[in-house]
């Protein structure tokens, strides 16, 4: 796309070079046919370069969406996804590494233009920011101990009551997990006592909890949670009880203030997901693609 857009900016200077020398040499203007083509290369080019830098808030503590590898870049499926669509709408993606709970405030005060970060959408984050068309779809589900036989209820209902019945929960700190786990239960929470609730900065913090007995489980998003437990040092140590508790879909969230930087987003989205290239991503950082 770089090149063609390049090519058509000559040919447009060339263009305009000709009709000035025929206006100072008196001579009668060129007869000059704008074609469908020609204006649609140029609302191309136009598009391509309005956006210039946007600035990315992200958490890269939540593999296999964002984390650092061992070069300290910033990786995985919101990275490559970030990138694929500044390559589509022709802008620079500059990631802005953060605290998780900084995420969606710097977006609305302005000090980045969007944020990708394994975010849910729910209806309080729609109060501080825009939310871009959904790509992924995650649950909640619990991480215990391997040998952990207190939360391995078969239904919704049976972990849910197992939650509630005293242990101390993990969550991590802004995360919807959280949410579920401490919201009042007509907000479709829990509404575990704070007690019996431990927050964290990062899922590496309340699986070294977990391991110590400090904690007796961990409600997180599931394909991060698979994510977690398979790290070196973690293999056989964790198990899942993959329950379905939430269903969530993740979005980009996108300032108030850039609205066309939202519909640029949006169809960049609908692109990959019709070329199939979102799904390339997926299958490349280990995460499920959903029928």
């Amino acid at each position: 796309m770089k090149s063609f857009l390049k090519f058509s900016a000559i040919a447009l200077a060339l263009t305009l070079l000709v009709s000035i020398a025929a206006g100072c040499a008196g001579g009668k203007e060129p007869d000059v046919t704008t074609t469908a083509a020609d204006e649609s290369a140029a609302a191309s080019a136009a598009d391509s370069s309005s956006f210039g830098k946007v600035l990315v808030a992200t958490n890269p503590e939540f593999e296999p969406y964002e984390y650092l590898d061992e070069n300290d870049n910033i990786v995985g499926f919101d990275a490559d996804l970030v990138n694929a669509i500044g390559e589509i709408i022709g802008a620079d993606m500059e990631f802005v590494s953060m605290d998780f709970e900084a995420v969606i405030a710097s977006v609305n005060s302005g000090a980045t233009d969007i944020a990708a970060s394994g975010l849910t959408i729910t209806e309080d984050r729609k109060l501080s920011v825009n939310f871009s068309d959904p790509y992924y779809q995650v649950s909640q589900i619990v991480i215990t101990l391997a040998d952990n036989a207190d939360f391995d209820g078969a239904t919704k209902e049976e972990v849910d009551a197992q939650l509630k019945a005293g242990k101390t929960i993990g969550v991590c700190s802004g995360y919807t997990g959280e949410f579920y786990v401490t919201d009042p239960e007509e907000e479709g929470g829990l509404a575990v006592p704070e007690s019996n609730v431990k927050s964290y900065k990062g899922i590496s913090l309340a699986l070294e909890d977990l391991r110590n007995g400090i904690i007796d489980a961990i409600v997180f998003d599931n394909t991060s949670a698979k994510a977690a437990i398979s790290t070196p040092g973690n293999e056989g140590k964790f198990k899942l009880n993959e329950t379905v508790l939430t269903t969530e879909d993740y979005a980009i969230a996108v300032s108030f203030e850039k609205t066309e930087l939202l519909e640029a987003i949006n169809s960049a989205i609908a692109q990959l997901k019709e070329s199939g290239k979102l799904n390339e991503m997926l299958t490349a950082n280990g995460i499920d693609v959903l029928e």
